[in-house]
């Protein structure tokens, strides 16, 4: 996952990072934008060790200076992708968006890059701890 400066965009490209079926890999990284801490978890679900199923969570925690644009960041944000729900926390926001193997298209993964090894390589090569 890039880094980016701006938290809608690096929110986007983690949850186009996901996975939930038979084995499953969660992975979990934390790291500080502009102020704002994202606690990120993926679950991968795999079936016959190909992606089945994919879910992401970023938690967001706000600091002060942004609790007032806190509705601007949740409209923001639903409006960059229908698929993700988001609902405001007591310290931030929460995002979530899950699908099935479809969504695979649309993650930063070459297309050969589909079982269990290869997903949790990748995940943890972009700084991820995956169990």
């Amino acid at each position: 996952m890039k880094k980016g400066k701006l938290v809608v965009p690096a929110l986007v490209t983690l949850v186009t990072l996901t996975g939930c079926g038979g084995k499953k890999l969660t992975c979990t990284m934390s790291e500080k934008t502009l102020g704002i801490q994202n606690n990120m978890s993926v679950e991968v679900t795999f079936k016959d060790n190909k992606v089945d199923k994919m879910k992401a969570i970023v938690d967001m925690v706000l600091p002060n200076e942004y609790k007032e644009q806190k509705q601007t960041l949740i409209d923001n944000i639903k409006d960059s992708n229908e698929n993700i729900e988001v609902i405001e926390t007591k310290d931030g926001i929460r995002t979530t968006i899950s699908g099935s193997s479809d969504m695979a298209g649309e993650l930063d993964l070459n297309e050969d890059i589909v079982t269990y090894d290869d997903v949790k390589k990748e995940f943890e090569a972009q700084g991820y701890t995956c169990k």
